[in-house]
């Protein structure tokens, strides 16, 4: 009998080992990433923005704008406040993408609404928690993307509105949801996609949370996760989110636009609706 040589051994060995690596790895994730419980049960302290006065009237959008710090665009022409319905929350933002004229560039042909929350409580947090709702319309275009409200980072000496750290919710053309992360280890913003394909659903309220714990100085130690519905669909690990010491997550990025080629109008007037954006810390 042929005894086997030693670089067919080497081969089947190192086959094994990939293979071997390969199924820990499918173990791992199957057993561990689920058991990640949403980020809004992980985190002590919490304050919500509020899209009503002490009477209970609803805020206009100057008022949106009013609470802005500065940030804001397009909360006068694309959004108003309204009561929710089918939803835990009592009210919501509705966000409009009218059909635009054809665009020179993919800048101008920006739609919907922008603006920074900074809560003065959130003692300048290493880690934090947004949640909120979101409801499309069952005929609602996915276009070619989107994004939806994120996270800001900043130095603690920096103006927080400043900062180019960020992390936002976005789907793309498919309504894959996925984050776009502008970080510090990175010279432009990418996609992060996760292992699991999650589609946004449409006719139906969806509960978003994203989760960021920003790096010890000097170590690859930052996290990403994202959440839909309580199930985890994305976790990226070993990030360097922030260079500078010491970062605080500064606020959050609520823009919600809808991408469209340059050249291109929007095929219909339609909406998307945003619960009151929670912001939890430790």
């Amino acid at each position: 009998m042929q005894m086997p040589s030693r670089l067919g051994i080497l081969f089947n060995g190192a086959a094994l080992l990939i293979a071997g690596a390969s199924v820990a790895a499918a173990v791992r994730y199957t057993f561990m990433a689920d058991d990640i419980p949403a980020c809004s049960t992980r985190y002590e302290h919490g304050t919500q923005f509020s899209l009503a006065r002490p009477g209970g009237e609803l805020l206009t959008p100057a008022d949106l704008q009013a609470r802005s710090a500065g940030t804001d665009w397009g909360l006068i022409e694309n959004t108003r406040v309204i009561e929710a319905r089918g939803s835990s929350a009592k009210q919501a933002i509705e966000v409009r993408f009218m059909p635009a004229k054809a665009a020179a560039t993919p800048a101008d042909g920006k739609m919907g609404m922008g603006f920074s929350w900074m809560p003065k409580g959130a003692s300048k947090p290493a880690a934090a928690c947004l949640t909120y709702s979101v409801f499309l319309s069952k005929d609602f275009d996915f276009a070619k993307g989107g994004r939806l409200p994120g996270f800001l980072a900043s130095a603690a000496d920096q103006d927080a509105a400043a900062g180019t750290v960020s992390s936002r919710i976005a789907w793309r053309e498919s309504g894959g949801l996925e984050l776009r992360a502008q970080i510090a280890d990175w010279l432009e913003p990418r996609r992060i996609v996760g292992d699991k394909v999650y589609i946004l659903p449409r006719g139906q309220w969806v509960s978003l949370e994203q989760e960021i714990v920003l790096n010890t100085p000097g170590v690859k130690n930052g996290v990403l996760r994202l959440w839909a519905d309580g199930a985890l669909i994305l976790e990226k690990t070993g990030l360097v989110i922030h260079e500078r010491a010491p970062a605080q997550v500064s606020g959050v990025l609520a823009e919600t636009t809808l991408s469209v080629l340059a050249g291109t109008t929007l095929p219909k007037d339609q909406k998307i609706l945003l619960s009151p954006p929670e912001l939890r810390w430790q």
